[in-house]
């Protein structure tokens, strides 16, 4: 009876991708609160009530006013989440003090805080001005857009930065146009009077994790296996084998952001929580890894159902895959560990280094508990 043909997925489960997923729902979901606090949600109302414009058109042109409060809650979200996932200590939360005129952002150790940043979002001309009145600590964040303008300008990265970079971990780039998306929609929603994340959000940031990794794997199979093909039919089995790698890493995908997605909405707030961030993002290695074994698991059992393996077979396979998964996480998160305090990349490559090696072991250790399936 002939197995199912086994490929190993190009890469381990992505790390980047789960805690972009994690920091997107973290956007959706605290972004409303932080600017019903603010006094921009009661400023959409008004737009709507007293102007008479559209409920899109009001929370568009309210957003222009938001957009600040709800960049504070993407640094320190996608901040939060990068650290968690990487097993790091601080984590990052918008300052409890909101009319604070200096921090914006804070970064805490445990329970103390150890630093801070002030977030600018609009044109390089205000935010220049910002840096020059000495007001503020540096390097000050801003939007990618103004930030280009002003390196252009001769500033440095040492005087404005496009995103928060401290003691080696960093959030995403802060991009205005995206703050801008994120804060009309929470506005439309509160004026809609609903609350949370719903279905629709979280189904679109998993199928946007799906999508990316799903990709990025098709791609570096393709490339690999198209550079050893020579005739049509090794070409075609080359894109073959490519769908097949991408298919498999994008379900993992999803599923991975799925867990992290519905474990933040159980748990979460309307206020933003950097603990909860922090916590649940540094589950993403094994969220990824639990991920890959029920893809297998239920492509296995597709198979069996074919009648191309036998259950005996099935169990081997799904020993040796839970031992594979086990030494994966394990291998990334004691690189985790050892690499904590150095700059992010070298941390990254650490992870996946361990991660591949204790795959590697954990797949020797499934043959040697469970037996080598049949080739």
């Amino acid at each position: 009876m002939n197995k199912r043909k086994r490929k190993p997925l190009s890469l381990p489960p992505s790390q980047a991708v789960a805690s972009k997923a994690l920091s997107d729902a973290v956007n959706l979901r605290c972004s409303g609160s932080a600017l019903n606090k603010s006094g921009v949600t009661a400023r959409a109302r008004k737009l709507r009530d007293d102007c008479g414009l559209d409920r899109k058109d009001a929370a568009l042109l309210a957003s222009q006013t938001g957009k600040g409060h709800t960049a504070e809650v993407h640094q320190a979200a996608t901040y939060s989440a990068n650290s968690g996932s990487r097993s790091r200590r601080h984590r990052a939360r918008p300052n409890p003090k909101t009319n604070d005129p200096v921090i914006d952002v804070q970064v805490l150790s445990g329970t103390r805080v150890t630093g801070g940043c002030q977030v600018k979002v609009g044109k390089d001309k205000y935010v220049e001005r910002a840096i020059t009145s000495g007001k503020y600590p540096l390097p000050l964040v801003a939007n990618v857009e103004a930030c280009e303008g002003l390196w252009k300008n001769g500033l440095t990265p040492i005087e404005v930065d496009d995103r928060m970079r401290m003691y080696g971990g960093e959030a995403l780039q802060l991009r205005e146009r995206e703050v801008i998306g994120i804060s009309a929609h929470a506005l439309l929603r509160a004026m809609q009077n609903r609350r949370g994340l719903e279905r629709l959000d979280e189904l679109l940031i998993m199928a946007k994790a799906g999508l990316s990794e799903g990709l990025t794997n098709f791609l570096l199979v393709a490339a690999h296996e198209l550079s050893k093909a020579r005739t049509r039919s090794e070409i075609s089995r080359a894109l073959e084998e490519a769908f097949s790698a991408g298919c498999r890493s994008a379900s993992r995908a999803t599923l991975q952001a799925a867990y992290l997605v519905f474990r933040f909405d159980a748990k979460a707030r309307a206020q933003f929580s950097a603990g909860l961030v922090h916590r649940i993002a540094s589950q993403s290695v094994a969220a990824g890894e639990c991920a890959e074994v029920i893809v297998e698991t239920i492509l296995d059992l597709v198979t069996v159902r074919r009648g191309q393996m036998d259950m005996a077979e099935f169990w081997s396979n799904l020993g040796i895959q839970t031992c594979r998964a086990a030494g994966g996480a394990g291998g990334a998160l004691l690189l985790a560990r050892l690499t904590r305090v150095a700059p992010w990349w070298i941390q990254g490559g650490a992870m996946l280094v361990g991660q591949i090696a204790g795959r590697e072991i954990g797949a020797w250790m499934g043959e040697a508990l469970f037996g080598q399936p049949e080739a």
